[in-house]
């Protein structure tokens, strides 16, 4: 019984199409993400290290809210300088997915970088849920907007395992 909260944590990471949880991701590796529309298997295959350090947004427009869109500018410019790096960690992925919530980007590439970080950190990935959830109501909104499947599921795992007792952080 001790073992169940760690049992769940490496099911869910299983569950969420991971390949192997690892803690680095090098440029090579690519994110793979399935859609089925109209019976038709299709899959996308992105390189996030290719797109973000290729990827402008364009002029603000009026659309997004002028504070969503610089905050969206600051954080892209810091993923933008972590990609140039040889590794990138869960936190890279993190940062990658709220830059593109904040630009409103696309949202194949929003639950790409969501799931990438996930796959490298599951419980880095679940502390900032959390925070999102409980100090960021609008940034949370727009997870919900964007990304509401996966980014809700992964939050109700998150408070699941916490609520067992996760032993990653100590608790019986």
């Amino acid at each position: 019984m001790k073992y169940l909260p760690f049992l769940s944590i490496l099911f869910f990471v299983f569950s969420c199409n991971s390949k192997n949880a690892v803690t680095k991701s090098t440029d090579t590796q690519k994110t793979e993400a399935t859609t089925t529309t109209d019976q038709q298997q299709v899959t996308l295959v992105t390189d996030l290290k290719e797109f973000v350090l290729n990827y402008e947004p364009g002029e603000h427009d009026g659309v997004i809210p002028r504070a969503d869109y610089e905050r969206g500018l600051l954080i892209l410019g810091d993923v933008k300088q972590a990609f140039k790096e040889e590794t990138q960690l869960a936190g890279d992925y993190w940062n990658l997915s709220m830059a593109l919530i904040k630009l409103r980007g696309e949202k194949q590439k929003i639950e790409s970088a969501f799931q990438k970080a996930i796959t490298l950190d599951y419980v880095k990935t679940c502390a900032y849920c959390k925070q999102v959830s409980e100090h960021y109501p609008k940034t949370k909104a727009l997870f919900q907007e964007q990304i509401p499947e996966v980014f809700n599921h992964t939050v109700e795992k998150c408070l699941a395992l916490e609520k067992d007792g996760d032993p990653l952080k100590g608790g019986e």
